[in-house]
């Protein structure tokens, strides 16, 4: 099923029926304390409780936050591309959140990795052309 309920193939079949009033949200791996909250199958070679590690790997809680605290009306750039969109009458969907994500990931690794590199680039150079100039 697609996230709105669709059923995506015409040769679904059902394994199991839906129980009424089921209560369990089976999205969820961990619970506030970082206790697994599923089961892994033991019919499988690999199957095993899943690591420290791999929990934690899992618990994405408040991970939406750290980029949408600003939205919408927080940050004057967030401000002028929601407005710019709007303008356009750009549609925000799964695809275009996912593209814009990829891209400030990338940026940020870039700006990240990079702004080290120039600066101690720009000051090697100085450090070089100024002890050139002593000789």
């Amino acid at each position: 099923m697609s996230a709105d309920g669709e059923i995506l193939t015409k040769y679904a079949q059902a394994q199991t029926m839906g129980i009424k009033n089921l209560k369990n949200d089976w999205s969820r791996f961990l619970d506030e304390n970082g206790t697994q909250l599923q089961t892994v199958d033991h019919h499988w070679s690999l199957g095993a409780p899943l690591s420290e590690e791999q929990r934690a790997k899992l618990d994405r809680q408040g991970v939406c936050i750290s980029c949408h605290q600003d939205i919408p009306n927080g940050d004057l750039a967030i401000d002028a591309m929601a407005h710019i969109a709007q303008m356009a009458g750009v549609q925000v969907d799964n695809d275009m959140h996912s593209t814009i994500l990829n891209k400030i990931v990338h940026i940020g690794a870039w700006v990240q990795i990079g702004t080290p590199i120039l600066v101690s680039s720009t000051f090697a150079l100085w450090w070089w052309r100024r002890r050139r100039k002593r000789n």
